[in-house]
Order: C-alpha cells, then structure tokens, then sequence
C-alpha cells in the first residue's frame, strides 16, 4: 500500500539576522513554528526504480529537485539503491517563505529511512538534512524550535498555541539568496532569552510577542511592495500580530480566533493573491539536540 505523508509549511514568529559569515551564510536567531498548511508525499514502495512526479508544473525529476536530492542523499549514505515512486502534490506556494521545499526534503528522508528500514541515527539524518539546506532540519523536529548559527542549530521550544494563524501569498516567488541580500542586520540577539525558558510563560498575546519581527522584512518590502501591503491588510482584518515569514514573500497574521471564512473575499489588498487559514502544529519528530549528537 502507497505511504501518504503531509509535509508541513512554517512561519518565523520571529527571525534576527545576526551577521554574515565567512563561508557566505549569515547568522540568525529565529522562532520556527509548523502550521497546519501543508504538501502531501505519496510513497509507493512497489515501483523497480526510483521516479518522482508531482502536479507541480514547475517541478520535475531533475536532480535539482529537493525531494530527489534527499533521496540520492540517503543513496550515498547507506550505499543503497532505492526503488520507490515519489508523488508530490503540491499545496504550499513556490519562493514563499514557508519552507516547502524543505519540509518536502526532511520528510523524504524520515519516511525512507522508516519504511526502508535504512537504519540512520536521528545525528545522521539532522546531518543529511543541514546538507540539503539551512532550513531543512528545522523539519525533522517537532515543530517548534529556536533555530541559530545559519538554521541548522536547534532547541526544542515550548511555546503556547492558542491561537489561529492566515497566510498569504502575493504570487511573486522570492529566493532565500534575494532575500538575505537586502537582509537589515540586527546588532544583538533578541531572542537570548528563548534560550533558557524565559519569557514563556506569559500566554500567547502576551510579553513574548515583543520579540516577533522578521529583518528581512524591510529589504524584501523595498523588492516586492505587496509584502508591506499585505502586513498592513492582515492588521486591518484583526490580527494581533502581523509580518513576513522566511525570505518572503508570503505574510501572516496571528489571530486569537479562526479568520473569517470569507477572508480571501475581503482581502484588501488588489492583485493575485492565495489566502490560507491554518492553526500551528505539533508533530512526533525527532529531538532538536539529537543533531548536534
């Protein structure tokens, strides 16, 4: 029987850019929360050969492909040849921000490892992961982690989840390299605290908040003005609080009650716009600490 596995979407409640490094990334401090937005992988464990499809346009079987290169990871890791048919049907936006693509990724390579019974350690696939990109082992955790260095430095968070989150996206792709180009760099490390438990116990709209800001905001505004817009709209719909996530360019907004279903109708904002309603999630993943093993 195909194996169906929901690959999640996340926001950066918050995301500091702390400085560049020498090998070209930069530092940050980010808080990382899954929502419930979301891809659906089918694994089909039948097939003689590997293949992936998708109902993507944009997306093939290239070897540029993250769920592919995931796949030739674990290949060159275990010395195996693995004969499973892959189809991705793709829900999260392309250049969002939401981390699709790496949520695709980091569920390719938990559901191989299980159902191939590759035998990986949770160290081993936090490293495959980091190889694949900064972002990717965010996507083996639980869903909730404060992530440091260039991403791939995690701590299990505890945070609160009362509350309902709506994305949008304005249709215009944006490229984590575009994005950290314009990147404001921040002069201190706001989210310490996050750290060692402290400013955790306040409920949601309470003093946590103080620390959600994205500075890669202002830059990707300055490149696609419908992110500013957007943040205004979703403030104006009631959002507590509102911003970017990720690179952008897709925006958020943290609402104490479900958005109105009609909220896509009363978008503010003119142009082609996707809208989502969705909740933050928890998942069974692996320790955030186990990569660092």
């Amino acid at each position: 029987m195909p194996v169906e596995i929901a690959a999640h979407a996340k926001v950066n409640l918050a995301l500091y850019v702390l400085g560049r490094r020498p090998d070209g990334y930069h530092d940050i401090a980010t808080v990382l929360q899954l929502v419930s937005l979301h891809d659906t992988l089918t694994f089909d464990f039948n097939a003689s050969a590997y293949a992936f499809t998708s109902d993507h346009p944009e997306l093939s079987d290239s070897e540029s492909n993250l769920v592919t290169k995931a796949v030739r990871a674990l290949e060159r890791s275990t010395g195996r040849t693995l004969a499973v048919a892959i189809h991705l049907n793709k829900v999260i936006p392309v250049g969002a921000g939401l981390g699709g693509g790496s949520s695709d990724a980091a569920a390719t390579l938990r559901t191989l490892n299980d159902q191939a019974a590759l035998g990986l350690s949770a160290a081993r696939l936090y490293h495959l992961a980091s190889e694949l990109g900064s972002d990717v082992p965010f996507f083996l955790t639980s869903g909730q982690a404060l992530a440091e260095g260039r991403g791939e430095r995690l701590t299990d968070l505890d945070l609160p989840t009362n509350y309902h989150v709506c994305i949008a996206f304005p249709n215009v792709a944006v490229s984590a390299r575009e994005g950290y180009a314009r990147a404001r760099i921040s002069l201190t490390n706001p989210l310490g605290d996050y750290r060692i438990g402290r400013s955790l116990t306040p409920g949601l709209f309470g003093g946590w908040l103080r620390y959600c800001a994205n500075d890669l905001e202002p830059g990707v505004s300055s490149l696609v003005p419908e992110v500013a817009d957007g943040v205004r709209a979703m403030r104006a719909l009631g959002a507590n609080h509102a911003a970017m996530t990720g690179s952008g360019s897709a925006v958020f907004g943290i609402f104490p009650d479900p958005p109105p279903g009609d909220i896509a109708e009363r978008w503010p904002v003119a142009g082609s716009w996707q809208i989502f309603a969705a909740c933050p999630v928890r998942i069974s993943g692996l320790p955030a600490g186990a990569g660092e093993a």
